[in-house]
């Protein structure tokens, strides 16, 4: 899936279901948009 965000790309962000960090991944253009691709999963309390 893709979601679509207008945070500046950098660093890898992670994405958060129900308060808990879920998936770790990095923004980037695609057909014009800034959107966020998830590049792995995040293992329990892993800090990023």
């Amino acid at each position: 899936d893709i979601i679509r965000t207008a945070k500046p790309a950098g660093a890898e962000l992670t994405l958060q279901v129900k308060d808990r960090s879920q998936f770790a991944g990095r923004i980037y253009q695609n057909k014009g948009m800034r959107v966020f691709r998830v590049t792995r999963p995040i293992a329990g309390e892993e800090p990023l």
